[in-house]
């Protein structure tokens, strides 16, 4: 299991609040007096990019098949340097994400993006419109992906790592945990078995809302794995009332099972109750957006909040979820997925910074195309945009200190995915 580590959080609130943690630290955020107008014309933001991309792919959950995903890839250039981000893009109905045909997107965009032309770079999310207390997941998903740039920019300009930024690497070698997706039983065990012979030793395993089934899986799987292995599950809300999801959980209990995410879609009270009846840990992700971690926290339904990529609203947002979670005595982690590699990137740097008595669920999409699984899913393309994703060693990701986000782009895979591309102007 991983060391828990205690960290003081407020100052990532005051850090989230306005912008980054490292550019007072490393002085680069001078008074305007101090600061020479050169300097600050060179990061002055000149040429924004969304490249909407697209690939099928065949992932099963218990809501049904995933066999299409789309995502931004965002450029933000200020004179020399460039920054690359990642959004979702109506990546399943059931995800959240932007519900936009191609053609509507410069229009809906405009709004969050126009306003960045002619501003400093260096105010990073500071330059994004707040999050509203009522839900708004466009915005929310856009601004995760112009927060990703942002950082990306800044990090490359000033010769610093995005987890410096955040407020400082706490860890560079993180174990990985893969997902093992529905299918029948027998292949569920065979991809644990790949993933567990690759050296991982945390598995997350999807549930499908069918009790006899579920239990055939994990009780194969926890047989494969032994004991040391951990198992947490996430049912993505397969099952229909109180009565199912309490049997369930009472039932693989015995096995061991870390968490329990998202077994059914209820009311917090129900959970809440779940939780108190069973005595079972439970994970958090889609509610815990910001500001509504405030809500859940004080509900005593959940032990762990999963920061999601596509649901936190930005890098320093994320710091402001996590130190609310942790203040309020929850564990975090780093949930998955990205699906082009810099949104992996990203999140693969910010559990350096925090969940760090987790693993990382966010591995990225390759090991499923080219690694331990490969030829276990359907992929029509390579499912990434960059050169090489950070390596993974025996289940453990290696986290680089290199400027910025530590990411490539390679304009030959960009180009083989993208559907269409749209440069914004003032």
């Amino acid at each position: 299991m991983i060391k828990q580590t205690n960290l003081q959080r407020r100052t990532f609130i005051k850090t989230a609040a306005t912008g980054g943690a490292a550019l007072t630290l490393f002085g680069l955020s001078k008074p305007a007096s101090a600061r020479s107008v050169g300097a600050e014309d060179s990061l002055r933001i000149e040429r924004i990019i969304a490249h909407v991309v697209e690939i099928q792919l065949g992932f099963t959950y218990s809501t049904g098949t995933q066999t299409k995903a789309r995502a931004i890839i965002w450029e933000i250039a200020a004179g020399s340097h460039t920054g690359l981000g990642e959004c979702n893009l109506a990546l399943h109905e059931a995800t959240p994400g932007i519900h936009l045909k191609v053609k509507d997107l410069p229009k809906a965009l405009s709004p969050w993006v126009s306003p960045l032309f002619g501003r400093n770079a260096k105010e990073l999310e500071a330059l994004l419109p707040p999050l509203p207390r009522r839900l708004n997941w466009d915005l929310l998903v856009t601004r995760e992906g112009l927060s990703i740039a942002l950082y990306d920019l800044v990090g490359k300009a000033h010769g610093l790592s995005v987890h410096t930024l955040l407020g400082g690497r706490r860890r560079n070698r993180i174990p990985g945990m893969p997902v093992i997706h529905v299918g029948p039983v027998d292949v569920m065990i065979r991809r644990a078995r790949m993933w567990l012979n690759a050296g991982y030793r945390f598995l997350k395993v999807k549930l499908r809302g069918d009790f006899k089934k579920d239990s055939e899986a994990i009780h194969g799987i926890r047989k494969l794995a032994g004991p040391n292995v951990s198992i947490q599950v996430d049912a993505n809300a397969g099952y229909k009332d109180f009565a199912e999801a309490e049997k369930v959980v009472r039932s693989l209990i015995p096995y061991q099972i870390d968490s329990f995410e998202d077994v059914f879609d209820a009311p917090v009270e129900q959970i809440a109750e779940l939780r108190r009846r069973t005595g079972a840990r439970i994970m958090v992700d889609r509610e815990a957006y910001w500001p509504n971690v405030y809500e859940i926290t004080r509900t005593g339904a959940f032990d762990v909040v999963n920061h999601h990529p596509n649901n936190q609203g930005g890098l320093a947002t994320a710091l402001q979820i996590d130190a609310v979670a942790t203040a309020a005595g929850l564990q975090t982690a780093i949930g998955s997925s990205g699906l082009f590699g810099i949104q992996d990137a990203a999140f693969q740097m910010l559990a350096g910074v925090i969940g760090l008595s987790r693993p990382c669920e966010d591995i990225g999409l390759p090991p499923y195309y080219s690694g331990p699984t490969k030829g276990q899913y359907f992929f029509d393309h390579e499912p990434s945009v960059i050169r090489k994703p950070f390596p993974i060693r025996n289940g453990v990701i290696n986290i680089p200190d290199t400027p910025g986000l530590g990411v490539e782009l390679d304009r030959k895979k960009l180009e083989r995915l993208t559907i269409d591309r749209i440069e914004f102007t003032k």
